[in-house]
This record gives structure tokens, C-alpha cells and sequence, in this order.
């Protein structure tokens, strides 16, 4: 047999085909057995190709569906969120996780022999997850496994470990859906420095706050601190309508407040639980708006103190009478405006601008006038009708009863901040369904209720919710406090101040509470001293500054020189639109 035979018996198989194969090159010579061949390998090869074909897809497809499950994934930031994730959506992770606690079965087989067969487990399946400020939201479908949601409440430290989270939070959804609240971290136990100041600044804040050890140290640090900031917003470059950030809820989301779009608002909290630095927040950020007016009130002077020569109108007097000549004075101006509801067709102000700013009042202690029938009669009625014309009223107390604000009033403060209190009373006197939320763990009257926490409903967030603070030292209030005074000038002198040369036409009043601009002389750069004869203290290792990130840009200040500020305009229109009547 030579080469060419065995090359046909090879390919043809054997048998017919090397009969078949023979005879057509016998017949026809090589041409025909390469139509043979042709005949023969055709199939063969699209076998192979169709094979082929087929692994490639699956391939494919795997790699897609692996390359969509890493997208997913990384949709989520935090590595551990990614880790927990993983173990409740992977069949094997997931299958032994919930067999641990009893709330899922493993896949096994059953049976021996020819009759032996796999039984699949059984197990929550991952539904839903979607990324949260704290970590992530999965819901999860526990139909048809025969366990309530008190079971995974039950088992919740089990998850909590078996995922190795922070925390894990059960709750229901509709049908038999359980939702799991994944958290990584806490905001409850951050420092949150308020976003007005640079990032270095708020570094080097951070950084005193944690290595103070006394109340005097602290306020030396912070002073220090606070001695090379940077505004990220400019004096004036605010407005009524933007957004403040007060707080941030346990679920990490901000809390804001928009006093155009507002009403009032209610402050309470005993000694020490973070009401006043709350409302130093909540004043740096109106006293930069240029559409503004601030009025405070304040017998002890610790609220009024930095905003002294910025405020619009300041009392620290514990005399009822100079407290009611404030609101009756507010309350006057505010009615001056009702002839805008005519010329606007109109029933309140919703537009505002510098020359119709929205005046918002700040009340601190108001229980020291709860006795003074003058004074409630002015708060009541500013309470009542000033919202209509651009007011907005915010009274604070250790406990704000019925006797320092009226029902009336109360009914009206639509934004409530209860920090730590002392009784249950106390925390009715904001929320009247405080039973229901001490129920729900949502409870003011805890010793260990970390400073600067509070209980939180705000118009914008409606669910009651736990919430901390943002922190703004009071020195970093007053480093505020002198970036307005260098573009804008100051209202007022400090008390006990030589005043600077009045301008040409302005007389001299003993009239705290005057509004007319006063030049101040050059600002020199604070020095820190230490108040008990020692040595000035210094910072640990800090960022240089500047040093900004993120979308915030820097605001320069120079303390020694006043820059004349820019010409106030309306955002609301261009030039030459109609008289500003504060309405739409």
C-alpha cells in the first residue's frame, strides 16, 4: 500500500469510507479524492467550529456577567460593604451564612445510587442593594422560608459578626421582604467641622478638639487653629435660598435647612449637649448671606458674643423690657412690608434681596422672659405673622414649656432640634409623640447621648431621625465674624471698645443697636496666649495651609486690610426689572 492509500484509509475512516475514498481516486485520481475529503471534513469542521463557537460565547457571557458583577460591586465604595455583599449573593457564602443562624438551608444530596439527586438550599436572595451614606440598603426576599422578621431581628449580632460590619439594622418592607441596613461607620461618633472653613483648617481644628485635655487648653488650640483659616464661600456670596448644612443623620445624610423656603424652628437641649454651638452653625451661615438680616437675643451673651458687630440687631440684657423693644421693633418692620401683598397680588414674601432681606430672629434662653406678659405677647405675634413677611423665628432653652412659648408659636416651628434633656417632659415639649419614639430607640433623655447629637424633624426631613451636629468652634465664629467686618464694616463696636471715628454725617448714639457701618481699624493677626501664665501651647503636626480639596474653592482674607465691597445684586432678575416687592 503506498502513502496515498494510507492517507485515504486515515482519512476516510476505515470501511466504507476507505472503500468510497479508493474508488473515487481510482476513478477520478486526486481530484476526486479531494472532493471526498471535502464531503468527509465539511461537517466534521463545522462540528468543531460550532463547539467552538459555542465555548467562546460562554466565555463571553461569563466574562460579561463577571465584568457587570465587579461594576455592581464597585458601586459600592467601601471595601467591606463589597466583602458582606459578596457573602450574600454568592450561592456558597450565602448558602452557609444563613444555614449558620438557622434562617437557610445548604444544598445536599439525598439518596444513593441510580436514585441519588441534589436538593438545592434554600436562603434569602439578595434582591436589591443600593449604596447609603453608612454603608448599603439590601433588601432581601425571605418568601416561602417560613420565618418572621423577629427571627433576623433575633439574629441580628450574628449578622453583624458573620458579615463583620459596624452594624447591621433589620427592618421590614412590603410583602415578605427584609431589609438590612449595612453600616461601616458611624456618623454619630465623627467630628463633622463645618464646610465654610478650608480643609486644612478643618484638619487643624480636628486636631486640637482631639488633643485638648481642658476646657482652656481647648479654647487655646482651637484660637490657634483657627488663626490662618479660609472661607470657602465669600462674605455676601450667599443667599436665603441656599441651602444650610446643620447636621448629618445617623444614616449619613445630610440635614439642611433653607430659611427662604422655610418656617420656624425650635432649639432645645440641657447644659452642655451642643445647643450652642448648633446655633452658632446655623448663625455664621445667615450672617454671610447678603439677603439677611440677623437679630439675636440672648441674656447670657454666649450666642450673641461673635455676631456682636455683623448682627443686624443684638440684646444680651437680662431686662425683659430691652428684650420686647427688639421683637416690638422686628415686628414692626415686618408690618411695614404688608403693602407688597397689594402691589404683588400676593399673601406673603417669597422673594427677597439686600434691600428686602428676610429677617431671621434668634431667641437664646427664651425661658428668662417666660414671666414678662410684654415680651410673649411680641414673640407670639412675631410667631404667628411673620412668616408671611419674610421672618423666620428660632428660639432656644434647656426646656422650651408652655409658659417661654406659647402653643400657638409652637405649633408653628415646623423644624425641631431636641438635644440631650433631662426628663421625658422635657422631650415632649418638641415632640408630643415622644413615647412612640423613645419606643423606636429615638430617646433625648440618655446620659450617654454624645454632645452635639440631637433628635431631628425638619420639613425637608420629615422622618424623625438621630442626627449630629456640624461643628463651628466659637473661635472659628469669631474668625467669621472678622472676614465680614473687613468687607462689610461692623454695625456696632464691641462693648467696652474705644469706636472708631464715625463718617462724615453720623453722630454718635448710645444705641447699641444702631445700623450704621462703621469702618474698623486694620485687624492685626491674633497671637495665641495662654490665660494661666504658661507657655503658649502649640498644635500637633497639621496641614499646611492652604490645603483645599474636593469642589470648594478658598476665599482669601487678609485681616489687615479692608476690601471695599462689590454692589449688592438681585439673582432674582437683571438690571432695570420692576421694583423688588418680594414676590412671585
Amino acid at each position: 500500500m503506498n502513502a496515498q492509500a494510507v492517507a485515504l484509509l486515515v482519512l476516510g475512516g476505515g470501511g466504507a469510507a476507505w472503500l468510497v475514498g479508493g474508488t473515487l481516486y481510482l476513478a477520478y485520481g486526486l481530484p476526486g479524492l479531494i472532493v471526498f475529503v471535502a464531503l468527509v471534513a465539511t461537517p466534521i469542521l463545522l462540528g468543531l467550529w460550532s463547539r467552538s463557537a459555542k465555548a467562546a460565547a460562554a466565555r463571553r457571557a461569563e466574562h460579561d456577567r463577571q465584568a457587570e458583577q465587579r461594576a455592581w460591586m464597585y458601586r459600592f465604595p467601601q471595601p467591606e460593604i463589597r466583602a458582606a455583599l459578596f457573602k450574600l449573593t454568592d450561592p456558597m457564602e450565602a448558602a452557609q451564612l444563613w444555614a449558620s443562624m438557622g434562617l437557610g438551608t445548604m444544598p445536599r444530596w439525598i439518596g444513593s445510587g441510580e436514585n441519588a439527586r441534589l436538593e438545592p438550599g434554600a436562603w434569602p436572595a439578595v434582591v436589591d442593594a443600593e449604596p447609603t451614606g453608612v454603608g448599603a440598603q439590601v433588601v432581601l426576599d425571605a418568601g416561602g422560608l417560613g420565618h418572621s422578621l423577629k427571627h433576623y431581628v433575633e439574629r441580628r449580632g450574628q449578622l453583624v459578626m458573620g458579615l463583620n460590619l459596624l452594624d447591621v439594622n433589620v427592618s421590614a418592607d412590603i410583602g415578605e421582604r427584609v431589609v438590612l441596613s449595612l453600616k461601616v461607620r458611624d456618623p454619630l461618633v465623627e467630628m463633622h467641622v463645618s464646610g465654610l472653613l478650608d480643609d486644612a483648617t478643618r484638619a487643624r481644628i480636628e486636631a486640637a478638639a482631639k488633643a485638648a485635655t481642658t476646657p482652656a487648653e481647648e479654647a487655646e488650640l482651637l484660637t490657634l487653629a483657627c488663626q490662618d483659616a479660609q472661607l470657602t464661600v465669600p462674605v455676601d456670596g450667599l443667599s436665603c435660598t441656599d441651602d444650610i448644612t446643620l447636621m448629618i443623620s445617623q444614616t449619613g445624610e445630610w440635614i439642611t435647612v433653607n430659611l427662604a423656603a422655610g418656617a420656624h424652628g425650635g432649639v432645645q437641649g440641657a447644659s452642655r449637649s451642643g445647643k450652642s454651638i448648633f446655633l452658632n452653625s446655623l448663625l455664621a451661615w445667615a450672617s454671610l448671606m447678603r439677603d439677611v438680616r440677623v437679630v439675636i437675643i440672648d441674656p447670657n451673651t454666649a450666642a450673641v458674643a461673635p455676631w456682636w458687630r455683623t448682627a443686624y440687631l443684638v440684646c444680651n440684657s437680662n431686662d425683659p423690657a430691652e428684650a420686647t423693644a427688639i421683637l416690638t421693633r422686628v415686628n414692626k418692620e415686618m408690618k411695614e412690608r404688608e403693602h407688597l401683598f397689594w402691589s404683588g397680588h400676593t399673601d406673603r414674601i417669597t422673594r427677597f434681596s439686600p434691600d428686602l432681606p428676610l429677617y431671621l430672629v434668634v431667641i437664646d434662653e427664651v425661658p428668662e422672659f417666660a414671666e414678662d406678659k410684654k415680651f410673649q405677647a411680641e414673640l407670639k405675634r412675631f410667631g404667628a405673622q411673620s412668616a408671611k413677611f419674610g421672618g423666620r423665628l428660632y428660639p432656644a432653652g434647656q426646656k422650651l414649656e408652655e409658659d417661654s412659648l406659647s402653643s400657638a408659636t409652637k405649633a408653628n416651628l415646623f423644624d425641631r432640634f431636641c438635644f440631650r434633656v433631662e426628663t421625658p417632659q422635657a422631650m415632649k415639649h418638641l415632640f408630643e409623640n415622644a413615647p412612640a419614639l423613645q419606643a423606636a430607640g429615638l430617646d433625648a433623655v440618655d446620659e450617654k447621648m454624645p454632645q452635639g447629637v440631637a433628635i431631628v424633624r425638619t420639613r425637608r426631613h420629615p422622618e424623625t431621625t438621630r442626627a449630629r451636629a456640624v461643628y463651628l468652634p466659637t473661635e472659628a465664629c469669631w474668625f467669621i465674624s472678622d472676614a465680614i467686618v473687613a468687607v462689610r464694616g461692623q454695625v456696632r463696636p464691641l462693648p467696652g471698645s474705644e469706636p472708631p471715628a464715625l463718617p462724615a454725617g453720623k453722630s454718635a448714639t448710645p444705641d447699641s443697636n444702631t445700623v450704621d457701618i462703621i469702618k474698623p481699624p486694620a485687624l492685626g493677626t491674633p497671637k495665641s496666649t495662654s490665660t494661666d501664665g504658661k507657655a503658649p501651647l502649640k498644635l500637633p503636626s497639621l496641614p499646611k495651609l492652604p490645603q483645599v480639596g474636593g469642589n470648594r474653592t478658598v476665599i482669601p482674607f487678609d485681616r489687615n486690610a479692608r476690601t471695599e465691597p462689590a454692589d449688592n445684586t438681585t439673582p432674582d432678575g437683571p438690571e432695570g426689572e420692576d421694583e423688588d416687592t418680594g414676590t412671585n
